[in-house]
C-alpha cells in the first residue's frame, strides 16, 4: 500500500469519527434539558474534555497541512468532498 493509499484511510477514518461525534452532539443538544443538575455537570465537564483533545485534533492537522503545503497557501476544500 502506497503512503498516499493510507493517508487517505486515515484521513477517511478521521472523516467517520468526526461524523460520529457531531451526529452525537446533535442528539445530546436535543436530550440536555431533561439532564438533572449532577448529569449536567458530569456531561460538562466530559465535553469541556473532549473539547480539549478536539484541539489538538485541529492543531496536528494544521501542522500536516504545513507540512504538505510550506511554501504556499493550501488549496481551497472541494465543495462536493465536505
Amino acid at each position: 500500500m502506497t503512503q498516499a493509499a493510507t493517508a487517505q484511510i486515515a484521513i477517511g477514518l478521521i472523516a467517520k469519527s468526526l461524523d460520529q461525534a457531531i451526529a452525537s452532539l446533535e442528539e445530546l443538544e436535543t436530550e440536555v434539558k431533561s439532564l438533572t443538575d449532577a448529569e449536567a455537570t458530569r456531561v460538562a465537564l466530559d465535553l469541556i474534555a473532549q473539547r480539549d483533545r478536539l484541539d489538538v485534533v485541529y492543531d496536528l492537522a494544521t501542522r500536516v497541512v504545513g507540512l504538505l503545503y510550506p511554501a504556499s497557501e493550501p488549496p481551497e476544500p472541494d465543495p462536493s468532498c465536505l
